[in-house]
């Protein structure tokens, strides 16, 4: 066992789900893993980064699936990856004239004396 999936069951022992059962604590990381629709289900060492790299969205989908036993869906971000680029509104982007820019920054240089 990694020393990130240990920590993962420690986390559910602490918590009392399947506790002292890793087999069922798994399940509950697969759980946690396929409620994001990740697309690779057959990596075990992904499903484990993935709880990690989101350890405190884990533990509030254990408090609110596991622990407290809801029948409610749960709605759960995981903040967006690194390598997602957000949605840009063009609507608010400035059209920059950069050859205007340039002279102007080289007026307000020669102006003040920085040369």
């Amino acid at each position: 066992m990694t020393a990130d999936e240990k920590k993962l069951h420690e986390y559910l022992d602490k918590h009392d789900v399947d506790k002292g059962n890793p087999a069922m604590q798994d399940i509950v990381i697969n759980s946690f893993y396929n409620q994001y629709d990740q697309d690779n289900d057959d990596e075990w060492e992904e499903k484990i980064e993935f709880a990690m790299l989101n350890f405190d969205v884990f533990c509030g989908y254990v408090q609110k699936v596991w622990v407290n036993d809801s029948d409610d869906e749960v709605e759960l971000t995981i903040p967006f990856d690194d390598d997602d680029i957000p949605e840009i509104n063009a609507e608010s982007l400035t059209v920059i004239n950069l050859e205007k820019e340039a002279l102007t920054s080289e007026l307000t240089k020669s102006s003040s004396g920085f040369n």
